[in-house]
Parts: C-alpha cells; sequence; structure tokens
C-alpha cells in the first residue's frame, strides 16, 4: 500500500514585538518535525532577521507578503500562490473562518493550530497543543478532526531528545527567567524586581528574545546584581542546554513552558496573555507548574526535593518525546482522502462483511464475541440492506475493499458500527471512515441531529479513531455494558 505525499506545506504565521514570537516559534516546530517527508515554505508578514537566518539555516524558504491589516484580500493574493496537494497550516488569530474559506476554495488541505477556540473552524484537521481541550469547545466543520493535548507537543528537536532522558534534582541553585520572545509589557523586569529581587543566593539566568525592547535596560540591570545572567535569541540548541543546567524555570504557560517540561525541573508559571489562561490551568491543575506565588513557599519548604521529584513524575507522563511521531501522521493521513472512497454496500458486499466481522480482532472488541454463523449473517445483512433505517457503506482504498461503516437510525439519532480490514489498521483510515461516513450519513439524512458510537474500553484504537473525528465521551446515553464508552458527536 502506497500513499503519495503531499510535496509542499505552506505555514502562514506572523510574529514582532506587539504580538510576539509565539506563531512563529510553533510552527517552525513543526516545520522541523516534518521536513523529512515534505516541502515546508513560510508565508510571512514583515519577518524578522533573525527569524529569516533561523529558517535558512534549517534550509526553509519564505514567501515575504505586503504588510496589511485586510486579511481577507491577503488570502484571496495567497490563494494564487498555492499549488494542487499543497497543505496549508494557519497558525494566528486573524485567520478566521472567511480566511479559511477562501483557501479551501481550491480544495487544498488546511491545518489550524489554535489555543482560545474563537471562531469557527473550516479546517480539515485542527491542532491544540493545550491539555483539558475537547472539540466541544470548537465549532468546526463537520470534515475536522481534532488532535488535542500534550501528545501533540509542538516541540523542537533538542526537546524531543531531552523527553527521553531522565532526569534528578537536589537542589534549586540555578532560575530560569523567560517571558516569550518579545515580552512587550518587560513582564521579565517586573519579575525580577519583585518576585526574585531577594533571591541573592540563586543564579538567575534570564533569555529574551530579538523582539525584545528593553534589552539595555536588562543589561544594566545585570550588571547591577552579579546573580544574574542574560541571554538573547538563544536557539534551539542552546536554549534546551541552559534548560538543563538550570533547576527551576518561571515561564509563561505556553510553548516555552512545554519545552521546560519536556527536560523537566521546578515549573513556575507566570500567565501574560489571554490566550494562556487554559493552559495555565492545564499546567497547575494536572501538577506539571506551580503558579509563581507558590515559590517562596516551596524554596522554604522541608520536602522541597520531594516536591520537585513528584512534579517531575507528572511531567515525563505527559511528554514522552514521541509527540513528531503523532503530527507526522495527521499531515500523512491528510492524503487519505485522495486514496479512500465510501459507496454503499451491494448484495456482493455479503461474504466480503461475514469474513471481516468473523475475523478474530473483530469478534474480540464486540459487544458479543461468538463467532457468527454463515446464515445468521446472511439473514441479517439483507435485512440491514433493505431497511430504510440503516445504511451500510464500504470504504474502498484504491478500489480494494478496505471497511465498513454502519448507520442504524431511529428518530434523529444515528448509531455507528464500523470496523477495518486487518490490512488497513493502524494506519489512520478509523477516524477517516468515521469523518467521511458522518458527511455522507448528513447529506443522505439531514434531520440526523447525532451521532454515537458505543466502544469497549480496551479498544484503544477505536477510542482514538472516534476521539479524533470530533467525538467527545458523553455520560447522557447509558453505555452497552458497565465497562464500555459512549462517544457522540452533534450534528445540527
Amino acid at each position: 500500500m502506497h500513499l503519495k505525499q503531499h510535496k509542499r506545506i505552506i505555514f502562514r504565521a506572523d510574529g514582532n514585538a506587539r504580538i510576539g514570537l509565539g506563531h512563529l516559534t510553533r510552527s517552525l516546530a513543526l516545520a522541523t518535525m516534518l521536513q523529512e517527508d515534505f516541502t515546508c515554505v513560510f508565508a510571512t508578514q514583515e519577518p524578522n532577521p533573525d527569524f529569516l537566518t533561523t529558517l535558512e539555516k534549517a534550509g526553509i524558504s519564505v514567501i515575504q507578503l505586503p504588510a496589511t491589516l485586510n486579511y481577507e484580500q491577503e488570502a484571496k493574493e495567497l490563494v494564487k500562490l498555492v499549488q494542487p496537494f499543497d497543505i496549508i497550516v494557519l497558525d494566528g488569530y486573524v485567520f478566521g473562518t472567511k480566511y479559511q474559506q477562501i483557501l479551501k476554495s481550491k480544495e487544498n488541505k488546511i491545518v489550524c493550530l489554535d489555543d482560545i477556540h474563537a471562531f469557527p473552524f473550516l479546517a480539515d484537521a485542527l491542532i491544540n497543543q493545550a491539555g483539558g481541550v475537547t472539540p466541544n469547545h470548537y465549532q468546526a466543520d463537520i470534515n475536522t478532526q481534532f488532535f488535542l493535548g500534550p501528545a501533540y507537543a509542538l516541540l523542537r528537536p533538542p526537546f524531543l531528545e531531552a523527553a527521553t532522558q531522565t532526569r534528578q534534582i537536589s537542589a534549586i541553585k540555578n532560575i530560569l527567567l523567560n517571558m516569550g520572545g518579545a515580552d512587550p509589557d518587560n513582564q521579565t523586569m517586573h519579575l525580577l524586581q519583585a518576585a526574585l529581587i531577594n533571591l541573592k543566593e540563586i543564579n538567575i539566568q534570564v533569555v529574551v528574545g530579538s523582539a525584545y525592547r528593553y534589552y539595555k535596560q536588562l543589561l544594566e540591570y545585570a550588571r547591577q546584581n552579579s546573580n544574574i545572567t542574560v541571554y538573547q535569541s538563544l536557539d534551539a540548541e542552546a536554549m534546551c542546554e541552559l534548560m538543563q543546567n538550570c533547576d527551576a524555570a518561571i515561564l509563561p504557560p505556553s510553548s516555552v513552558a512545554y519545552e521546560w517540561c519536556s527536560v523537566s525541573g521546578l515549573l513556575l508559571v507566570h500567565q501574560i496573555a489571554d490566550n494562556q489562561k487554559d493552559l495555565a490551568a492545564f499546567l497547575t491543575q494536572n501538577g506539571l507548574a506551580f503558579p509563581l506565588n507558590q515559590l517562596n513557599q516551596i524554596l522554604l519548604h522541608p520536602d522541597q526535593n520531594e516536591i520537585i521529584a513528584q512534579q517531575i513524575k507528572q511531567q515525563r507522563q505527559y511528554f514522552d518525546g514521541k509527540s513528531k511521531l503523532r503530527l507526522k501522521r495527521i499531515f500523512s493521513d491528510l492524503t487519505l482522502g485522495d486514496f479512500l472512497q465510501l459507496r454503499p454496500a451491494e448484495e456482493n458486499d455479503m461474504q466480503q462483511l461475514f469474513e471481516w466481522a468473523n475475523d478474530p480482532a473483530v469478534r474480540q472488541h464486540s459487544f458479543n464475541p461468538a463467532p457468527i454463523p454463515l446464515e445468521i449473517h446472511q439473514r441479517w445483512f439483507h435485512h440491514k440492506l433493505t431497511d430504510p433505517d440503516c445504511l451500510i457503506l464500504i470504504a474502498t482504498f484504491e478500489n480494494v475493499p478496505a471497511g465498513m461503516i454502519r448507520f442504524d437510525i431511529k428518530e434523529n439519532q444515528a448509531t455507528i458500527s464500523y470496523l477495518l480490514d486487518k490490512n488497513f489498521r493502524g494506519k489512520g483510515f478509523g477516524a477517516w471512515v468515521l469523518t467521511a461516513g458522518v458527511v455522507q450519513l448528513q447529506q443522505l439524512q439531514p434531520d440526523i441531529a447525532r451521532v454515537i458510537g458505543h466502544v469497549q474500553q480496551s479498544n484503544i484504537a477505536s477510542v482514538v479513531s472516534f476521539q479524533k473525528a470530533g467525538f467527545t465521551k458523553t455520560n447522557i446515553i447509558p453505555p452497552v455494558e458497565p465497562h464500555s464508552l459512549v462517544f457522540a458527536k452533534e450534528l445540527n
């Protein structure tokens, strides 16, 4: 089985002293992960010279867009540059529904990186690395697949490697302080003169970006305080090395906090932007970080080492260094729609469905694991094929039968049953079949308001497929068995 790869990914992101460099940083992290399989190109307005240098070193070309606040017009110009089979990644709060609609006019795949769920999305895939977020937080197209949480952390290569290493900290001797690449409100200086002013016995390693406007003031302050060292515009390798030489960090709840969690150590977060609220809550509520106001309490705590050890343990549970593999899978799976099709089941599909249904792996995850006799299957299949309240679709890959999805309809609700041929499992087909199947159902039965699926808790592959396809676990509908799960997707 061979999948023709999309040739190019265009990353649309901006960064400057006003909005910070976060969008560029995380888009670059993603591009670095995907370079092995795709040609990556950045489209950006007024790129920072240091960022251009970084892209040049990475072998990534740039489309420099004219500076404008008329983003709908920009989208009309950008779409002229898009080639067939290009994938477009949008990372920014100005790329709203209309912008996406214009880009989708050429039927290219769109991926959105998001963290504030502020407007309806038309993307084929939506990535939000913040924890505690579900598809219910979003208004999105029925085709949109969701990839949510730190399992999809957008980490640069040194941090992916660091996440696989063990670490122990016996004392707090060095604290890293970074408030993002731009820090427009100079929180760096505020914290040095407030929360950290009395920590004369601890070395403070301060990192700022190229867009930081208060650099001279910071250097002067550091000259007056021998325990402060200042760094500017560190690349990923240098930043990771500095983190590994620090025992604690004071960071905004943003991508840099995830990078610290991959290195691991005592983390204290200080929110500096509205879009960091969700991530701050996730980090603190799951034991990955403490609020900054607990710094002195931790430094004076008699069980400080145990507190840090527990936090490192939590960080290791969420950051395993495998997010690159998961993110690469998202983009390779986007090609599936070019090769997979759904068609209505026919009488001559009876034997194929019989063989699929009796596959040992299928029976293992069925609510009734007993083998199905051929005679019973024949009667069942004929009944379902002629039942106006049942829709059976066959998934084919390059005309080869790959799986089946069935909808049993009762009033305005449809219950899903699906399966895949053994040769097509573990390749991302499940989420595609669910997504494409629901789209066809809605086209044929527009009055359907909800689609549900019952899944064995042990069937991890199906659980993941339902989640990617935008379904969420629900307790409103009773499960088939005590240890089974119910997933639902609202359509209207």
